[in-house]
């Protein structure tokens, strides 16, 4: 009897711990779908030219970029105003790079601005970008 009752004391604290913290829930800021397109640091010479053509559904983000004049296609996560955008770019002169990444921070005036990678032996290059059109 008395394990029983240690047992199901055991049960109720669990469900109760369960219960008071509950889940974890996401925080997704403001919609920030749209057209971006990258700024320049320098002269813009030695940086990639890419258009993020973005489309952000809670905290999912999808859509058509364009990098170098190479379209791929890119998926991602946003958590608060952190993002994340993974894509492939096929058919490069290094030949095909494959789990690139952007990985960035949205601010104020609708900027996105952050880091890039093509490859790890790439390492990671930092890229900003201003949406120019707000999806409407």
């Amino acid at each position: 009897m008395k394990r029983s009752n240690l047992t199901s004391l055991l049960l109720v604290l669990a469900l109760w711990g369960c219960k008071e913290y509950g889940t974890a829930t996401e925080t997704v800021t403001a919609n920030c779908s749209g057209q971006y397109q990258n700024i320049p640091y320098n002269d813009g010479t030695m940086e990639p030219n890419v258009v993020l053509y973005l489309v952000q559904e809670e905290a999912k983000l999808s859509g058509i970029g364009c990098f170098n004049g190479i379209t791929f296609n890119f998926s991602g996560a946003l958590i608060q105003t952190h993002a994340i955008i993974s894509f492939d770019l096929l058919n490069t002169n290094m030949g095909d790079l494959k789990n690139c990444l952007i990985d960035g921070y949205f601010g104020e005036g609708n900027f996105l601005a952050g880091g890039y990678t093509l490859s790890p032996q790439m390492g990671t290059c930092k890229i900003r970008f201003r949406m120019v059109e707000k999806a409407r």
